[in-house]
């Protein structure tokens, strides 16, 4: 098993959110990614990591991350986005090359030229965020077994117990809705992006 660290600089910067989604707890470090802005995807309170040049985006390096989280972890985010090797610099100065999901440039159009606001995605979204989260790992784990075996499932009390009959729908089908565009709905993350 190969151990990867990957950059995170939206929702998954949350620890709690890396944990609902992968099932595990990484060790983790502040970073700083250059030539990036981090900007307001449509009509959705996650953010999109697009190439710019000249300015500076922090976020969260999750060490450790297992195969089984990073196929976990490229099912989540959507077609949106593209993994890619980006250089951050880790707290400290250290410099460092990780995996990242970046907006290529031919998804730019589904940005805002607005700065995402995490303290407002806190404030109004983040626990709603996290339901959903766990309802895609559930999901992901009947839909793909091999990933099914979290190394440690965390209780998170009586808010985790939603007892909806129906998985929340992916992002990729809420943009399609919002953009009445008809997207590859292979991924199954979660609905609990609620519209700004």
């Amino acid at each position: 098993m190969v151990a990867h660290a990957i950059f995170t600089y939206g929702t998954l910067a949350f620890p709690g959110v890396m944990r609902a989604v992968t099932g595990r707890t990484f060790a983790s470090r502040r970073a700083w990614v250059c030539g990036f802005a981090r900007l307001r995807v449509r009509g959705v309170v996650y953010p999109g990591l697009l190439e710019t040049g000249g300015r500076c985006t922090d976020g969260r390096v999750y060490l450790g991350v297992d195969d089984q989280s990073l196929a976990r972890l490229d099912r989540f985010e959507d077609w949106l986005y593209e993994r890619r090797v980006v250089e951050v610099v880790l707290l400290g100065g250290a410099a460092r090359r990780v995996d990242a999901w970046v907006v290529p440039p031919h998804h730019a159009s589904f940005l805002l030229r607005v700065p995402w606001d995490a303290d407002r995605f806190v404030r109004r979204y983040l626990h709603r965020y996290l339901r959903g989260c766990r309802d895609f790992r559930r999901l992901d784990r009947v839909q793909n077994p091999a990933c099914s075996n979290d190394l440690q499932e965390t209780s998170y009390g009586s808010e985790d117990m939603d007892p909806s009959p129906e998985p929340r729908s992916s992002r990729s089908e809420l943009a399609s809705a919002r953009y009445g565009e008809a997207r590859p709905s292979w991924s199954t993350r979660c609905n609990a992006c609620p519209r700004y």
